[in-house]
């Protein structure tokens, strides 16, 4: 599984000072009393279906059981949320690998899975404590896109369904503003073009066979992410 940083790594040089995309505001629920506030911080994408059903569904019938529960949602579409991500990670020491990711309290939940198993339980956990607040999400962009004329290349496997692709997409939405100049061809590998294609890579950076044909993956010049 690539990462966010190993990407930053090969991409490094292409940066150049440019102008900072500018951000949309958060939605959220109407704040409630402060001493026993229990905040939650929801990440997703537009086009992530099971982002879509805890956001329009899930989510919403949490209030009757919290009322103290204060929802904010981040769209990682818009890149100064997806670097509040980033760095809401960094700073609990986990990366959620799916879509969506939830903070509350100390807590980091990714992927639908994880948040409808174990949301409900640390809420209760919460609440029985007297809430639990967050630090403000950071929002000062780092985000200059590079001015380089030439394109790198990137070739990206995805496969449909796979929870893990929703982040990469993510990801890649978010190297495109930073990088315009990068040129991304997207793979299915349920396809047989697409494994025909997958192992021909593999082949040329000797990759053994448990690196072989997994998705998300990526391949830019001589490295596999």
């Amino acid at each position: 599984m690539f990462t966010k940083k190993a990407l930053l790594v090969i991409l490094a040089g292409l940066t150049l000072p440019g102008l900072i995309v500018p951000f949309l505001s958060a939605q959220s629920t109407v704040s409630t009393d402060p001493i026993d506030r229990i905040d939650l911080y929801f990440f997703y994408a537009q086009d992530c279906p099971s982002c879509e059903v805890i956001l329009q569904s899930y989510l919403p019938s949490l209030k009757p059981m919290f009322p103290s529960l204060e929802i904010k949602s981040y769209d990682v579409g818009n890149p100064t949320f997806y670097e509040g991500l980033a760095k809401l990670e960094k700073r609990h020491g986990r990366e959620g690998s799916e879509l969506p990711v939830v903070f509350v309290g100390d807590q980091i939940l990714a992927g639908e899975r994880e948040i409808m198993e174990r949301l409900n339980p640390l809420l209760f956990e919460c609440q029985s404590k007297g809430g639990a607040k967050l630090p403000p999400l950071d929002l000062s962009s780092q985000l200059k896109p590079s001015e380089k004329t030439f394109t790198v290349d990137l070739a990206y496997f995805y496969q449909k369904g796979c929870p893990k692709c929703d982040r990469a997409n993510s990801l890649l939405k978010y190297m495109l503003r930073r990088y315009p100049h990068l040129s991304i061809k997207e793979i299915d590998l349920n396809t047989p073009d697409g494994k025909r294609l997958n192992e021909t890579f593999s082949n040329r950076l000797n990759l053994p066979s448990e690196k072989r044909l997994i998705a998300p993956s990526i391949f830019i010049g001589g490295d596999y992410l």
